[in-house]
């Protein structure tokens, strides 16, 4: 242990301290089966094997294309198909879950070409590492892991609540359970009606009414200011940039401070389902023009919204071929069935604690992942050692 709480480093070649092979080059993503073994691709863990190749932690990394250099630890039995590389430690002094953290910077890795960026074998095992002792790299693998294991938590936490709450609309606004079981002479809250009615548009409880979604809608596009590459880079910050998809990019200031819906207007506008793409975006934040910027009225919350959008098949109200664009107009058109103002507050009050817990979970691990992020670089270059965080 060198003084000043940095770590006495090991330098070597990747391949001198670990096993490195190229995935399985005859095996595709067309070999994929619906379950089995989990298999990584060149864009990570995105399908199933009927067998597993390995029984054992091992690292995978991405060696050709848009995520080339991208690492995934992967645990249990498990397989690689072509374009990717695994490796684990193949000497006692080296743990392979450090080596995980070690190599995860995509920047790290040797790269060859421009338009398709790849990875050779020689490059690979030519890598330059440096490593600390062997029960240092533990704890720091054990500290990183423990942020990972949280975020991953809070992440599935978040699949189970948006799931609750995504069922409880599917009761209420798609099967209209309530209704059914006051039809059936079973009990249901006082505030759904008994009966249907039949319209033009469809059976809809009676006192509930077919409409769309301009209706229901705040738009506030026209607060949008898009800025580019060279702008975002003069005033980087820390707050979101978005675009239609998702962050962009951080920068200095905000244009909006509250809890929003946004849906992408041009480029990434649907998803392979037909349904739109959409952010649930809240705090202090900044949006291009290229994502409407929506939030609920006339008793819908924002989280109703976003709850039936999700359910939504948009293909009818895209245009353009090469460039997909959701305009106003026709986003404006999208069905809506809209309940009583009371219906549509006691959702919003089933499901808000919900959402609340969404929000904390997020920002929590948003929390956890800078403080990863932070510390990575300074572990594994020695200059902070576990016992001078410890201390």
């Amino acid at each position: 242990m060198a003084g000043d709480g940095q770590t006495t480093m090991t330098e070597a070649r990747l391949g001198d301290v670990a096993d490195l092979l190229w995935g399985d080059t005859s095996t595709t993503k067309a070999s994929y089966t619906a379950t089995g073994f989990p298999a990584y691709s060149a864009s990570g863990r995105d399908g199933f094997l009927p067998y597993a190749d390995f029984d054992r932690t091992g690292v995978v990394v991405s060696a050709i294309g848009a995520e080339c250099g991208k690492t995934w630890l992967a645990k249990g039995k498990w397989s690689c198909i072509k374009n990717t590389i695994r490796f684990w430690s193949k000497v006692p002094e080296v743990d392979t879950e450090f080596l995980y953290w070690l190599t995860s910077n995509p920047n790290d890795w040797p790269k060859r070409g421009s338009a398709q960026p790849f990875i050779s074998q020689g490059d690979a095992r030519a890598m330059r590492i440096s490593y600390p002792p062997l029960a240092e790299q533990k704890a720091i693998a054990a500290a990183l892991g423990a942020l990972d294991d949280k975020i991953e938590l809070n992440r599935r936490m978040n699949a189970t609540l948006e799931a609750m709450a995504r069922a409880l609309f599917q009761s209420w606004f798609v099967d209209f359970d309530p209704v059914r079981a006051k039809l059936d002479g079973r009990p249901a809250a006082a505030l759904f009606p008994a009966h249907f009615d039949h319209k033009a548009e469809g059976v809809v409880p009676t006192g509930w009414r077919a409409t769309t979604l301009g209706e229901v809608i705040e738009i506030f596009d026209s607060k949008r200011i898009p800025l580019s590459g060279r702008e975002r880079e003069a005033r980087k910050g820390m707050y979101p940039y978005h675009g239609a998809a998702s962050v962009m990019d951080y920068v200095d200031d905000y244009l909006f401070d509250g809890i929003y819906a946004l849906m992408g207007e041009d480029g990434s506008v649907i998803n392979d389902d037909g349904t739109p793409v959409l952010q649930y975006v809240w705090g202090k934040f900044w949006v291009n023009n290229h994502a409407h910027v929506l939030r609920g009225k006339n008793g819908i919350s924002t989280e109703h919204l976003l709850l039936h959008l999700k359910g939504c098949n948009i293909a009818p109200f895209v245009n353009g071929a090469v460039q997909p664009k959701l305009n106003q107009g026709n986003m404006n058109r999208i069905p809506f069935i809209l309940p009583p103002p009371e219906i549509g507050q006691a959702f919003a009050k089933a499901i808000d604690p919900l959402f609340a817990q969404i929000r904390a979970n997020t920002e929590q691990s948003r929390t956890l992942a800078n403080l990863r992020d932070t510390l990575l670089p300074k572990l594994l270059s020695g200059e902070l050692s576990m016992a001078t965080i410890e201390n």
